[in-house]
């Protein structure tokens, strides 16, 4: 393809330029509407800092292939691009711009997208998610109420529930264990305290520990169902031992029997029915106790000069036993 120079118009250069130089696109079209005082040359100097500008901006004209014509920088071997005129922008002016005025449309940007923004509810939700999980960590450490250890090893076949496990205990914990092949089931203890009695019921397991502290569990699972603290006891009981302390007297009540009261209890919640405190200057006599009917005859000794009706007292699940009850 033959190129041969030519000198441009103002609109070549402002085509050429577009090409070259996008910067001077603004300048040369401002001279393109009021003339080129330069006959068709625009010179320009390096004064905008930062841009390395040439002195003169001119192209060659050539032809391509097809007969059109092409623009072409005078320097360098670039590829020659075809020059398309396109219709001038409306805010120019169809008067005021010159016939050989072209626009290149300006690279397209693409719109900057918004920034994302956290939904308002996201850091509630996390600090309630980190607040439940504080709270469960909390929980798992914090030591066992009473100092319960519970220690499953079995558990009860639904056909033996109908059959209640053999209890017994030791130096340091209650065990519940099979009564025909002696598999056990569970062992509950207490860190530091070791149990003086125990007491089978109709679905409960009642212990007395050295500390004054009788507990309820169930015979099937092991689980501690209440714990209830005996006052003043605990140097009685290191003493004399936990013979007789544990009374039934009837299928919902327990007696608990130490020198200086008699209380009873519910079985389904521990919860205190009544108390029955010594006569002043007597003393009960948990081990001297025996039921007869439906009464429990416990001894309350109160010196050689009492009369016996007054060292004998006999209660039953509503209190004590008396004439005018």
């Amino acid at each position: 393809m033959p190129i041969t120079p030519f000198s441009p118009g103002i609109g070549e250069l402002v085509t050429c330029c577009s090409v070259l130089h996008p910067p001077l696109t603004a300048l040369l079209r401002a001279r393109s509407r009021n003339g080129d005082p330069n006959g068709g040359r625009a010179v320009v100097s390096r004064e905008r800092p930062g841009h390395a500008v040439p002195t003169l901006c001119a192209c060659s004209e050539g032809s391509d292939d097809n007969g059109g014509k092409v623009a072409v920088p005078p320097f360098g071997k670039t590829r020659a691009r075809p020059v398309t005129p396109e219709v001038p922008e409306a805010r120019l002016g169809a008067s005021r711009a010159p016939a050989d005025a072209v626009e290149f449309p300006a690279t397209a940007v693409p719109p900057r997208l918004p920034p994302r923004r956290v939904p308002r509810l996201l850091p509630a939700a996390l600090a309630l998610v980190l607040a439940a999980l504080v709270l469960a960590a909390a929980h798992a450490a914090r030591p066992a109420p009473y100092g319960d250890r519970l220690t499953l090893h079995a558990r009860v076949p639904h056909a033996s529930r109908a059959v209640e496990p053999r209890l017994r205990w030791g130096a340091a914990a209650v065990e519940a264990y099979d009564r025909d092949s002696g598999r056990p089931y569970w062992t509950y203890s207490r860190a530091g305290r070791r149990p003086l009695a125990v007491l089978p019921a109709r679905g409960h397991a009642i212990a007395l520990w050295d500390d004054g502290l009788v507990t309820d569990t169930d015979p099937h699972h092991g689980r501690a169902r209440w714990h209830r603290a005996l006052p003043g006891a605990a140097d009685w009981l290191a003493a004399h031992g936990g013979a007789g302390v544990l009374r039934l007297l009837d299928a919902r009540t327990l007696a608990v029997v130490t020198p200086h009261r008699v209380a009873a209890y519910r079985l389904a919640d521990g919860d205190l029915r009544w108390a029955l405190p010594a006569r002043r200057g007597c003393a009960f006599a948990p081990s001297r106790a025996v039921r007869h009917g439906t009464a429990v005859l416990i001894a309350q000794p109160c010196g050689p000069d009492a009369a016996w009706p007054a060292n004998l007292v006999a209660v039953d699940g509503r209190g004590r036993i008396a004439r005018d009850r």
